[in-house]
């Protein structure tokens, strides 16, 4: 690999432990680099080809369906179909997911009230770093006059 960007060699031995049949749980050592190769390669293409595609759409930041779309050019359409899926499957999760307004409302604590919360709790600090401040300069003091 000419780049120093490398793939975890400890992950994807762990894929090639789980993917292959335990007949064959034993292999070469050199394996996880030839994987690791071939993937950081597969990477470097997909990356280079949803880029053109996002520069050919007119956008400046490449979106799943640039990569679909890229993958789908390169002729993985079948992996693009799952990439589909995944991303349809994941933005059902995000709805899902709470919003953080209503985690405040299910504590019962309103933002006015962490507001004031946060407010008590700087002017606790302030005060305390002042109350330091002062211990070091009578220490100082004291110190000058023994």
């Amino acid at each position: 690999m000419e780049s120093d960007i490398a793939l975890p060699k400890a992950t994807i031995k762990q894929l090639i432990q789980k993917s292959i049949s335990p007949i064959y749980k034993s292999s070469a050592s050199g394996i996880t680099d030839i994987i690791a190769d071939l993937s950081h390669d597969f990477i470097a293409i997909i990356s280079e080809k949803s880029f053109e595609e996002c520069q050919n759409n007119g956008k400046k930041t490449i979106i799943p369906e640039h990569v679909i779309s890229a993958m789908t050019h390169l002729n993985f359409a079948m992996d693009s179909n799952e990439i589909t899926t995944f991303l349809e499957e994941l933005e059902k999760l995000k709805a899902l997911k709470p919003k953080e307004q209503l985690k405040l409302k299910k504590h019962g604590v309103s933002e006015d009230q962490l507001l004031e919360e946060q407010e008590k709790l700087f002017a606790s600090a302030n005060e305390f770093n002042l109350n330091i401040e002062k211990k070091e300069i009578l220490e100082e003091d004291k110190e000058d006059y023994d």
